[in-house]
């Protein structure tokens, strides 16, 4: 039953390698391109950004209980969106133009991030991004 499995998930695999290799591009392109637009910010929009990073770790380190439920529960709600966009974009015509957008889209923002903390924070800004956005 295992070797059958296995030999599936092969073969899927095969069949669908330049799929995955697109996707794969396309998430890359994202994350390259949310890296280069942190060097379009204005000052004004670098100084907002920083007082709204600061701000949530100022709010971090308050001794009040974080409510992990919560946390958990908007977690999950995003991230089903996200799927739900993705797999109803599978079903229409014109759905992997839709997927692929929002697979740039998530690439983006990641790059986004962990340019702006980088460029922001030096060592702590990397630090923080690898602790905080990686394990996503």
């Amino acid at each position: 039953m295992r070797q059958g499995r296995q030999n599936s998930v092969m073969e899927h695999l095969q069949e669908n390698f330049a799929m995955y290799i697109l996707v794969t591009i396309i998430f890359t392109l994202g994350i390259t391109g949310g890296a280069f637009s942190v060097r379009l910010l204005t000052d004004v929009q670098i100084k907002e950004l920083n007082q709204v990073f600061f701000n949530f770790l100022d709010y971090m380190t308050l001794e009040e209980p974080l409510n992990q439920s919560l946390i958990l529960q908007r977690s999950l709600l995003q991230n089903g969106v996200f799927l739900l966009l993705l797999w109803l974009s599978g079903n229409f015509f014109f759905g992997s133009i839709i997927g692929l957008g929002c697979v740039f889209y998530r690439g983006f923002s990641i790059g986004f991030t962990v340019g702006f903390l980088a460029q922001q924070n030096a060592l702590q800004g990397i630090l923080f991004s690898l602790g905080a956005i990686l394990p996503q």
